[in-house]
């Protein structure tokens, strides 16, 4: 069978053709009507007002104000409405035909003129007219979401406004909904709303404004972070207090974000190539400039990412075979003397900068910065300088020592940058990720990794850093709360200043420069227990000469007359003497002594083991006999 398409007759082209001629008036005043409207209930709620006090906070110092001048607006309206009735009447009563037809079409076509729009063209769009568009919009979005049901809505508690690329409002979940679980729902919320993840920031409001259930809501169209942020500030400054922190990147809205570490210990994990050299960079950056700071640098990775910083280190590990493992083993007994050095000379809770800062004993801020953690965590060689049937591997010493630290250390002025793309529990054991109080998660594989660098249950709260389309720097941080201030409750999603090689190498160099000039060039470790310059990784020579005798004799009884337990463990006694086990047993053994075997509590582990060691009481008899031989 042939189907026959019969042409469309003359007279039904016409009308396609003069039909939209006809219509676009109609649809123009119908245009022009909403927007008249819409302008006078802007102009009688008082909309600009509440937009300056808005963007200005005194939003709610003006509350009053405004609802008195909107109460007065409304009362002139109504007024208005009267006498434009009666004027219409009176009008339509008293005039002939022609008049009232002129005063319908000059309304009209002001109507028309006000809704007018040029053909083939759509108005364009500001940055978040999303927003812009009224609680209608946000009520759809929420109610597609499925956070809230058809009988339920969300109050508007402050206008939208503009608020740097984007817009901002700030609304009430209907009761029983939190914040937190629109936060969680952030990217059903963004689909819904047609917008980008990074484009839309949710942050549940707090202080004296905010509750459980009050939103801040921050949108923009595309994605925020795909500008860049630009270079580390840093990078143009010949010198920094690392005290007062610095920045680290731009969130979404383009603002600063600030990082400061006294006080506090930072994990950064990633997926290979997501950026997180340079976000070790950033938080390294205030410390390599200040002159007054000591840095500990081991580099697991075995490149060059970190070897322009050697030249401002006191000490510098690269490499992640045994011998490396064994050097930041070593590194770490020597920071631990110095924090309980530390602990031992100072007063107060926590150090301040002006004792740190004390020209008679200075206790400088020290950053030990390790890349690849993992090649060191991981290391399954046993401690060989250990007397247990079976001994510690060293990265397991490593974990315990870096858990220590991280437990006790940072109210001494000592703090931990760690840096890892492994954070699982053999790399990054839970205890010590557990006290890593600062946290920031560049792109991962998946929500678990994701949890394991920024905290359990992190996914499931809306914050996750599985995303395979996210641009290289950009993370999620997990500030450390003691100087958060902010009446709007986050974890931002920034991007990192970019540190490029030869900017970083420039920037060391000025770092370096700054502590030759204050005498701090070789290795300077200020503080060390009363020790004077030394390299905390230094290797131990392997003999003592008869003449250096007297003076590990006066250290050894300084040592040994310090406040501590009647047995000393032989490891103890080789850290504070800098030899090894070899040159102890010989130095004991020229005054007498032999190692005897007693339990000890391990401040590490916090269990009791049993090692070998010397009895003060008896340590002390010998040097003074020793003495008196020599006289």
């Amino acid at each position: 069978m042939t189907l026959m398409i019969k042409p469309p007759d003359k007279a039904v082209l016409l009308a396609r053709k003069v039909a939209p001629v006809a219509v676009y008036p109609v649809s123009a005043s119908g245009r022009g009507t909403a927007r008249v409207l819409r302008g006078y209930r802007d102009w009688m709620l008082c909309k600009k007002r509440e937009d300056s006090a808005a963007r200005a906070d005194v939003y709610y110092k003006e509350a009053d104000a405004i609802r008195a001048h909107q109460h007065a607006r409304i009362k002139g309206t109504l007024i208005g409405l009267v006498v434009l009735v009666a004027g219409l009447v009176l009008i339509w009563v008293l005039t002939p035909p022609w008049v009232q037809f002129s005063v319908v079409l000059a309304i009209w076509s002001m109507l028309v003129l006000a809704g007018r729009q040029a053909p083939g063209k759509v108005a364009p769009r500001s940055h978040g007219d999303l927003l812009w568009a009224g609680i209608e919009q946000l009520n759809a979005a929420f109610l597609a979401s499925g956070l809230i049901k058809k009988d339920q809505t969300v109050t508007m508690v402050e206008r939208p406004h503009a608020d740097g690329k984007g817009s901002t409002v700030t609304i009430d979940l209907p009761p029983g909904i939190t914040a937190a679980a629109a936060i969680a729902s952030k990217e059903r919320l963004a689909s819904a709303l047609a917008l980008d993840e990074n484009g839309l920031v949710l942050a549940r409001v707090r202080s004296d404004g905010g509750h459980a259930g009050r939103l801040s809501i921050w949108a923009t169209k595309g994605d925020p972070f795909a500008a860049g942020s630009g270079h580390h500030p840093l990078l143009g400054e010949q010198s920094w207090n690392a005290w007062r922190g610095a920045p680290f990147g731009l969130d979404a809205r383009g603002r600063e974000i600030k990082l400061r570490l006294v006080g506090s210990n930072m994990l950064i994990g990633a997926a290979p190539n997501a950026g997180k050299t340079f976000a070790g960079r950033s938080a390294a950056a205030p410390f390599v400039l200040d002159p007054g700071a000591v840095l500990l640098i081991a580099n697991g990775k075995g490149d060059d990412a970190w070897a322009a910083a050697e030249q401002t280190a006191a000490a510098y590990v690269r490499g992640y075979d045994d011998n490396a493992a064994a050097r930041v083993n070593a590194m770490l007994d020597r920071v631990i003397a110095e924090m309980d050095a530390r602990n031992a000379r100072r007063t107060g809770s926590k150090l301040t900068e002006g004792r740190s800062r004390d020209a008679d004993d200075p206790m400088p801020l020290m950053l030990v910065l390790i890349d690849e953690l993992q090649n060191f965590t991981g290391n399954t060689t046993p401690d060989p300088g250990s007397d247990e049937r079976k001994p510690p591997t060293l990265g397991q010493l490593i974990s315990r020592k870096l858990t220590h630290l991280a437990k006790n250390a940072r109210s001494s002025g000592i703090i931990l940058l760690l840096l890892t793309q492994r954070p699982d529990d053999d790399s990054l054991p839970k205890g010590l990720r557990a006290v890593l109080m600062t946290r920031f998660a560049l792109r991962t594989r998946d929500r678990w990794n994701s949890d394991m660098i920024l905290g359990p249950d992190f996914s499931a709260r809306g914050y996750s850093t599985a995303q395979d389309d996210w641009l290289k720097g950009v993370g999620i941080l997990v500030p450390d709360d003691d100087d958060n201030e902010s009446a709007v409750a986050s974890y931002p999603t920034l991007r990192t200043f970019e540190v490029p090689d030869e900017e970083w190498e420039a920037l060391c160099r000025r770092g370096a420069a700054l502590r030759r000039d204050q005498g701090h060039g070789d290795g300077w470790n200020p503080g060390g227990g009363g020790e004077g310059p030394v390299n905390p990784i230094e290797p131990a020579q392997p003999d003592v000469e008869a003449d250096e005798l007297p003076e590990n004799l006066i250290a050894l009884r300084e040592y040994l007359l310090r406040p501590g337990n009647e047995f000393r463990a032989s490891f103890e006694l080789q850290r504070e003497l800098g030899i090894n086990s070899r040159e102890l047993t010989q130095l004991m053994s020229s005054l007498g002594l032999s190692a005897d075997r007693d339990y000890i509590l391990d401040a590490v582990a916090g269990t009791k083991r049993r090692v070998w060691g010397y009895r003060v009481s008896q340590a002390l008899a010998a040097i003074e006999d020793a003495e008196a031989d020599a006289a």
